[in-house]
Order: C-alpha cells, then structure tokens, then sequence
C-alpha cells in the first residue's frame, strides 16, 4: 500500500507540457530507448516497455540452475512471460492522473540504467530500469521501484521461493518452507498496519520478531516506513542496518521523507533528500522538495531562492510556480505574486480566468491594486 507522500503532492504537470530531457544522454541509441519510455507511459501505452522485457534474462538473477529444477524452471518462465508486463505495473501505480519524466542514465559494465520520475496522485516515485545490449538492441532486465525499495527480480524472486517449495517438496527441506511462510505472514500484519497508518503498532511487531524474520529486507522496509512517522532515532536505527545488509536500497532514502516530515524532523529530511538526489544521479525537481522543507523552517530566503532555481531547470513543470507564489501570497508581495501568475500564463499556458478561483482564497490580494491591474491587462 503505497502511502500519499505530503511533501511531494502538488499541481501535477500537464501531459502536453512534458518536455524530454535529452541533454542528459550523449548516445543516440539510448536517446531514442529513453525517449520511448517515457512515451509508453505519458500516452498510456505500455507496449514499448513489455515488448522490450527480456524475460529469460531476468529469471536469470534468481532461478535454481541445477538439473533438478530445469523443468520446473522452464514452465515458470514460460507462465511468467504471460501474466508478468511490466508496463502495465507502472501505470497501474501511476493511476489516471500522472507525469511521467525521464531524469538521468548511467552506465556499469555492460548495464546501463536509467531513471524516470513519476508524479501522481500517490505522490512521487522514481523507476529505474536496468538494460542490457542484445543483438544490436537494447533490453529492460529490471525494473527498481523506489518506493517499494526492491527491485523486480526480487520480488518475483520470493515468488519462484515459494513455488519450488511446493512444486518440489522432495527437494526442499520442510524447515525452508515454514521460513518462508512466517516471513510472508509476517510481511501480512506489517502492511496491514501500515494500511491502517497504525504506525506504532508496526514497529512494536517488527521489534518482536526474531532476529532473522526482523532483519529480513522486506520486513526492514516496512519498519522503516513504520518508524519514520513515529521515531527518528529509530528510523535512523533502521536506515543504517539497511545500508549495512542491503547497501544497494536506494529507495529507502524516499521512503523516509514523509514520516520525516511529519515528525519536523526538518534537517534529517534534508539529509536524505541530498541522498536520493545523488541516488537518482540530480533531478532538479528534488529542489521543490528543499524548498518545502526549508519553508517550514521559516527560512523563506532559502526556499524562495530553491524555488526559482526549480523553475529555470524545469520550466514546464507546475510545481515550482504555485509554490512560489504561495509563498509570495502568504507574505503579502503582491507584485511579486503578479509576476509570477504572468509566469504561469505565458510559461504553462494557463488563462487568467483559470487562476482566478485560486486566488480568491486570498481576498485581501484578489481585492489588491497589483491584482486587479494585472487581471485587467
């Protein structure tokens, strides 16, 4: 269950007004995978990235390879292939309100991945995809979800677990299955709490279970998410045993945010909204979440400055104006506040008549001098 994240909910981007960041990529190639990427989900249409899924490849990370396994092995994959579509995972999560951007790609070896950030009603997220070049053609192996903080394969890993424990009960001990049964039922009662934002309750679970259920990744994610609303020294507690067991969790620096915030934990916000910018390799939109921050700090100079620098680097993007000139309206700079509806006229193509209803939230500016020369121009 994926919990509304308060500091990245905002005026969602148009769909028309989403422009591809091409300056990040210098190969053409990837230019033009990236490019359909995010097509696939800004249009609605996710057969590029189910097409393009190399299945075999991505059993590959967890399948069994010994003979004993290699029947079962070849059914799974083949079942696998008809109900698995990635795609249509991310515009399930994505909902019917949504943007869809690319932000960064980045080479390891022979895999390279890229990043794209969705802003939905849900709130944000960031998808990573893994791909690898196969005759002359590259293909998606994996697909990381942040805020879920495990990858695909390791979901659909558990999955194949639990299947050849009870499709092969000659080969695995009796004891392996009743392990994995109290990790999913443990798992169970963790989601039902956080469903229930009975975040207390989810910690005080996760610090019952024994040692090797608790420190299980799945179950770390969950108290993590637990404890951000509740404990920031427990958070801390948790974010560092996962860095230790799990180094690759990038995720878990966005599924802190929130709770964090909540808490007013302002600067350990901070704190990991630097390190899931570096973990997504710079997204200026994460500017946007500095300056929400800083704002209730009261450093208002600070947000401001954040806020203007997230409209020079992502001009077609809503989030940075409104908040700004809500800023402006809460302080009473009108002219400011008019420059900035100009902005949003002439930058995002809004009408005039379209702001006015958010403006009469402020009667004292909608009955201003600077107001009524503006909307009268």
């Amino acid at each position: 269950m994926k919990i509304k994240t308060t500091i990245a909910t905002l005026l969602l981007c148009s769909i028309a007004g989403s422009v591809f960041a091409i300056h990040h990529i210098n190969n053409a190639e990837l230019e033009k995978v990236a490019y359909y990427i995010e097509s696939s989900i800004e249009n609605n249409n996710p057969s590029f990235i189910n097409l393009n899924f190399q299945y075999e490849h991505f059993c590959a990370a967890f399948v069994n390879t010994n003979a004993s396994h290699s029947e079962f092995n070849s059914s799974f994959v083949t079942e696998l292939e008809s109900y698995l579509t990635p795609g249509n995972l991310v515009l399930d999560q994505a909902g019917s309100v949504y943007s869809y951007q690319f932000v960064s790609s980045f080479s390891e070896g022979d895999k390279t991945s890229m990043v794209f950030r969705l802003q939905s009603e849900g709130g944000l997220d960031y998808h990573e995809y893994t791909l690898v070049k196969e005759e002359g053609n590259y293909r998606i192996i994996d697909l990381y979800m942040f805020y879920d903080g495990t990858r695909l394969s390791e979901q659909i890993a558990e999955l194949y677990q639990v299947l050849s424990e009870t499709m092969l009960p000659e080969i695995y001990k009796k004891k392996n299955a009743k392990d994995t049964k109290q990790h999913l039922q443990a798992e169970k009662k963790m989601l039902n709490n956080l469903a229930g934002e009975d975040f207390s309750k989810a910690t005080k679970q996760w610090q019952k279970l024994d040692i090797k259920l608790r420190n299980k990744k799945s179950i770390l994610l969950y108290a993590l998410r637990a404890a951000s609303y509740t404990d920031a020294t427990l958070t801390k507690q948790i974010f560092d045993k996962i860095n230790v067991l799990y180094p690759e969790t990038e995720g878990a620096k966005l599924i802190v945010l929130e709770g964090l915030f909540i808490q007013k934990e302002y600067n350990q916000t901070l704190k990991y909204i630097d390190q899931l910018d570096e973990a997504v390799h710079t997204d200026p939109y994460l500017n946007y979440l500095r300056a929400s921050v800083y704002k209730n700090m009261q450093e208002t100079e600070r947000a401001e400055w954040l806020l203007n620098k997230c409209i020079v680097d992502l001009p077609r993007s809503e989030a940075g104006y409104f908040s700004l000139l809500e800023l402006y309206l809460e302080s009473e700079r009108y002219t400011d506040a008019t420059s900035i509806l100009t902005q949003i006229t002439e930058n995002l193509g809004f009408l005039k008549d379209d702001l006015n209803t958010l403006v009469q939230n402020y009667p004292e500016f909608a009955s201003s001098q600077e107001y009524t020369m503006w909307i009268t121009e």
